[in-house]
């Protein structure tokens, strides 16, 4: 009753406009009073995850899927032959040959363990721990693909199956060569073999090196047959793909409908115990995949490598 009677009061005097007087106690603070942040604490959603490479290879490949061990074609070792003649004359004989060529399918996988209670009490944690996981597969999946020796337990990449980059008619006959006129070459030794290059495959600091050519004189060179700039740029028609799973100062150039990935089983997640999880009460959660990739024997010289310093010297 005391408290409201000194509540109307104040109020009475300050619509009056009369000042009044009242018994402050001892300072409250946050920092000297409070202990502790989780009240005064909004929590972002999601969680910062390190960054990884952004797949690109699998997306321009010729991806289909396989429900085999092994992926079989057959290859042409000769072409049949023909010829102009004259009346009567003898007819060119050509004997066809094939070989049959199986490529084996091959596994990537990886997995984490984490206590039941970890799983139960922080309730993101097992989203995450799936995605991180199946990230990390798409990436040592794509790196592969590009980088891959074909040796052991790794698949073979598209570099691996690649033609050596060569001047030809080209050697020391360009003035002030750059990496541009590399790639020009490459996309013409790539169209001489007979086939229709679509992509560059480079790494960002050489994307970079493309839109920062220069004259002599600080001018800009960048080249009127590119269209665009990254994530988009394409050079004399072929899209640039900047990869930081490409090795500086190399390239890459070919006709990614002629690189064949094959899926056998796609990224896929498993979560069971394992030795003595059990015991311990552990989780394992697992994620792997199955595939294969291979670049057709007759089809090797739709795709050409090499290194810009040693390319440029050549030209």
């Amino acid at each position: 009753m005391e408290v409201a009677s000194k509540h109307a009061e104040i109020l009475d005097s300050l619509e009056k406009g009369n000042k009044f007087n009242m018994d402050v106690k001892t300072d409250t603070t946050v920092t000297g009073d409070y202990t502790g942040t989780y009240a005064l604490t909004t929590l972002e959603a999601g969680v910062n995850r390190i960054a990884r490479p952004i797949r690109r290879i699998m997306e321009i490949s010729n991806v289909g899927t396989t429900s085999s061990k092994f992926v079989t074609y057959i290859a042409q070792d000769t072409q049949s032959t023909t010829g102009f003649i004259n009346e009567a004359g003898t007819k060119a004989n050509g004997q066809v040959q094939y070989t049959e060529v199986s490529v084996a399918v091959k596994k990537v996988a990886g997995f984490i363990k984490v206590s039941k209670e970890m799983l139960s009490d922080l309730s993101f944690v097992q989203a995450e721990i799936n995605n991180d996981l199946m990230l990390s597969i798409e990436q040592n999946m794509d790196d592969q693909l590009l980088n891959g020796t074909g040796i052991g337990n790794n698949i073979d990449g598209v570099i691996n199956q690649a033609t050596a980059w060569s001047a030809g008619v080209f050697a020391g006959n360009v003035t002030n060569p750059t990496v541009i006129d590399v790639l020009r070459v490459a996309k013409a030794q790539v169209e001489g073999a007979n086939f229709t290059p679509t992509h560059i495959v480079l790494h960002p600091d050489d994307v970079a090196r493309i839109e920062m050519s220069k004259t002599t004189q600080g001018e800009y060179t960048y080249p009127n047959f590119a269209v665009g700039m990254a994530p988009n740029m394409q050079l004399s028609g072929l899209v640039i793909i900047s990869s930081t799973n490409m090795v500086s100062d190399n390239f890459l150039v070919g006709d990614f409908t002629k690189f064949n990935v094959r899926v056998r089983e796609g990224v896929n997640i498993q979560v069971g115990y394992e030795g003595d999880d059990f015991a311990r009460n552990m989780v394992s959660i697992l994620a792997e995949a199955r595939l294969c990739s291979f670049v057709k024997q007759n089809d090797v010289t739709a795709f050409v490598k090499g290194d810009f310093t040693t390319a440029i010297a050549a030209l």
